[in-house]
């Protein structure tokens, strides 16, 4: 459904910049004040348990509303009208990730910068799973990078947590298939599943691919359900061993074997990269010093 050039609310519909499963992201002008641009993330109708999404879309948006993270972008204005739900966001005027990584195609990143990224990322997500909710988008394209490396996460699937018991759906035409989860494509949302995302991601820095691909969604859900991950070393040599033992528990098939909660994984993450070998090697330096000593010091020291 094209939306370009439409009044919604009290914002002008001016360009349409994604679409991807369910969610459309537009930039649009508000009328009733000028002088910026902001994003909104408009949620179309026309998919499998619409109306149990409607039901849930305002308490999980009204609880990001309330969310004060600096690496989380805030929610400004959240709606529904005319079977469009939508939500209201500033504009960045930096590029997401994925543009900085579509500049550098198959191009891992420095480990330095890596970290930076992903500490800032899973800092994010542990708030919002203390806060009981879930991103269940994350990409490259959900997170915006200024110069300085500094992340805000946006694009939020604002589905609630699965509950047990819950109708399961399978979930094909949602999301990034690339960064979903096993469990997430049959629509049991979780802390989790952000956690596999997460590590999708730092998969694709590290090695600059991604772990599954495929010709359509279906074949690429499939991998990630039934294929073991593939070597990062084979693409990264120098990449130290426990910075991939720690991906290969992040990006586990079931729930349970995963990390526990991202702080987890980002610790371990950071355990594994300040390893001898995990850490970029520096040139020693020897500092020339002036010093002054007292003749009879090191007799001493020698007696002792």
């Amino acid at each position: 459904m094209e939306l370009t050039g439409i009044i919604l609310g009290n914002y002008f519909l001016l360009e349409c910049l994604q679409v991807q499963g369910t969610m459309a992201l537009y930039r649009a002008r508000p009328t009733t004040r000028g002088g910026y641009d902001v994003l909104m993330h408009l949620f179309l109708p026309s998919f499998s348990a619409a109306s149990a999404f409607r039901e849930h879309f305002q308490a999980e948006a009204e609880k990001l509303w309330h969310c004060q993270h600096p690496n989380i972008l805030p929610l400004l204005e959240f709606g529904s009208g005319d079977g469009l739900l939508y939500v209201v966001t500033a504009l960045p005027e930096v590029p997401t990730l994925e543009q900085v990584l579509s500049n550098m195609p198959q191009t891992p990143l420095p480990i330095s910068r890596i970290e930076t990224i992903m500490m800032q990322l899973c800092s994010a997500l542990q708030y919002l799973h203390n806060q009981h909710i879930v991103h269940g988008n994350i990409q490259p394209s959900s997170i915006y990078l200024s110069e300085e490396d500094s992340v805000l996460l946006t694009n939020f699937g604002l589905r609630h947590p699965y509950r047990v018991g819950e109708l399961l759906t399978v979930r094909s035409g949602e999301g990034n298939p690339h960064y979903i989860a096993p469990e997430q494509a049959l629509g049991m949302n979780s802390a989790a599943c952000d956690v596999y995302a997460a590590g999708v991601l730092c998969y694709r820095l590290l090695t600059g691919r991604l772990p599954y691909d495929g010709e359509t969604a279906e074949e690429i859900m499939l991998k990630h359900s039934g294929t073991a991950l593939p070597s990062m070393r084979a693409w990264r040599p120098d990449l130290p061993p426990p910075v991939e033992r720690v991906l290969h528990c992040a990006l586990a098939k079931r729930p349970e074997q995963r990390f526990p909660h991202v702080e987890e994984f980002a610790l371990a993450l950071h355990a594994a990269f300040a390893t001898e070998h995990g850490v970029e090697k520096r040139e020693r330096r020897h500092i020339a010093v002036q010093a002054y000593r007292t003749p009879a010091a090191w007799p001493s020291v020698a007696v002792l």
